[in-house]
């Protein structure tokens, strides 16, 4: 059976992206907040909030990224997949694949 795991994502860079070196490859993390805007049952508008956690791999995205987004801002759209981290503190983080600003 074959499964689809994709993300598309857009939203605004929250802190500047951070590089470090995992077994000989780049690792650049950064994290994007999108803005959900609706009315609530009493008609009022209501926003929600999130903000995710993004992973990109390589030296391609990690100069990328390095050069071209700061925090805040900065609108990106991120194509990636969801990898599950487990430890003290479980999360869902997405492993960017592709990466662009806005």
């Amino acid at each position: 059976m074959n499964t689809i795991n994709q993300v598309i994502i857009e939203g605004v860079t929250e802190r500047n992206p951070e590089i470090v070196e995992k077994d000989g490859e780049k690792v650049t993390t950064l994290s994007i907040s999108y803005v959900y805007h609706y009315r609530n049952v009493a008609g009022e508008e209501t926003q929600e909030v999130s903000i995710f956690d993004i992973e990109a791999y390589g030296d391609a995205l990690a100069d990328f990224l390095s050069t071209k987004v700061s925090k805040g801002g900065k609108r990106v759209r991120c194509i990636g997949r969801l990898r599950q981290v487990t430890g003290k503190s479980p999360k869902v983080v997405i492993v960017a694949e592709h990466m662009s600003v806005l």
